[in-house]
């Protein structure tokens, strides 16, 4: 009897130990998504949320102007299903200009052909060359980013950098809008009508739980 009160004191200490640590990294993880979203215009961040609410989690902050585009990403990746359901539900009720998906064959994709430059240096595409497709179907799309960087395992497909599956919602785009804060030159890899521009989102994926924020500025 003694040995059982023992192990279930131990199990419960650490248990209660694990808890702490990972509440302690969600607490670390939201500070550093606030700090993050305190990098952009307020209005393009209005729509992530004020914490981070999954262990399994990146927050991916690019601002550096060289590249022809500056954005935010939060990625949380495989959610509980209630909070899952929570978060669908209210996304789900948020009015947007568009909605796609990442099967989808035509996307207008900022800086489609980039590679990332951490994982495959050799194959970078500088996106001061003109890249513009001569195919047509995107002409009446909104802007998405290209996801570089996201940590899925089958992370890159040809048509949008994100997986399969995923529902892709824009909640607001417009073009030729610039930032003083990010004087950034036209991207010679878009349309002449979005050469400059922003636009911001959210893209989910039920079989994964996951949710994506995204906001970016070209």
């Amino acid at each position: 009897m003694l040995n059982r009160i023992i192990l279930f004191l131990f199990c419960s200490i650490l248990f209660n130990c694990c808890n702490a640590q990972q509440n302690n990294n969600l607490e670390k993880a939201s500070e550093t998504l606030k700090n993050s979203r305190g990098q952009l215009p307020t209005k393009l961040t209005k729509h992530f949320p004020g914490m981070v609410i999954s262990q399994d989690y990146k927050i991916s902050l690019f601002t550096d102007t060289s590249e022809n585009n500056v954005g935010l990403v939060l990625y949380n990746y495989g959610l509980q299903k209630f909070e899952f359901d929570s978060i669908l539900k209210q996304t789900l009720n948020l009015k947007c200009l568009a909605k796609y998906n990442s099967n989808d064959t035509c996307l207008l994709i900022v800086n489609k052909n980039q590679i990332d430059v951490f994982e495959k240096p050799e194959k970078k595409v500088d996106t001061n060359d003109s890249i513009i497709s001569d195919d047509k179907c995107d002409l009446n799309k909104y802007p998405i980013p290209n996801f570089i960087g996201n940590n899925l395992q089958e992370r890159v497909i040809e048509s949008s950098r994100i997986c399969k599956g995923f529902e892709i919602i824009v909640l607001e785009a417009r073009p030729t809008q610039k930032f003083k804060e990010f004087p950034l030159k036209k991207n010679p890899t878009m349309p002449e009508m979005w050469s400059n521009g922003y636009s911001f989102g959210i893209c989910y994926n039920k079989e994964s739980s996951t949710f994506i924020y995204w906001s970016i500025l070209w």
